[in-house]
């Protein structure tokens, strides 16, 4: 939850694939989080989770679900699953949009940081990495007048 909003995040191993999707009406139920997951995720993909009740029909769905009950570890013992590089972004995340004091505007924050990790991860100078996007958003507009 971040400032009264619920976010499903999905990981894809190996870090191919970092997905943030912002739960409508702030619902955390079922119904709002397997269309999320539908959206990102593949039928038959092996989806590792926590014990939250809207994650538990998953194999209705076409999944392979396998948890972890954090009260008692954080990698299963039995089946190996883990929920680490999501909770690890979650505090990564969380103390980024913390800094400013995030009221408004969440899915722009949230486009933000992704952006800010793809391109540390991708090892790009961000700030010319900012400028170049900046062009891109920009090209064919017509030059600013002289002033």
């Amino acid at each position: 939850m971040v400032e009264g909003h619920w976010i499903l995040g999905m990981i894809e191993r190996g870090g191919k694939g970092y997905h943030l999707e912002i739960c409508p009406n702030d619902c955390q139920g079922e119904e709002a989080l397997i269309p999320l997951i539908q959206k990102h995720v593949r039928e038959g993909t092996e989806i590792h989770s926590d014990l939250w009740k809207g994650y538990f029909n998953l194999p209705s769905y076409g999944y392979t679900h396998l948890t972890v009950n954090h009260s008692e570890n954080f990698v299963d013992p039995d089946t190996g699953a883990n929920t680490q590089h999501i909770e690890a972004s979650w505090r990564s995340m969380r103390r980024r949009l913390a800094r400013g004091g995030v009221k408004d505007n969440l899915d722009l924050h949230l486009c933000e940081f992704l952006w800010h990790r793809k391109t540390l991860s991708d090892g790009k100078d961000l700030f010319k990495d900012l400028i170049d996007a900046i062009k891109i958003v920009y090209q064919g507009y017509p030059e600013c007048p002289p002033s």
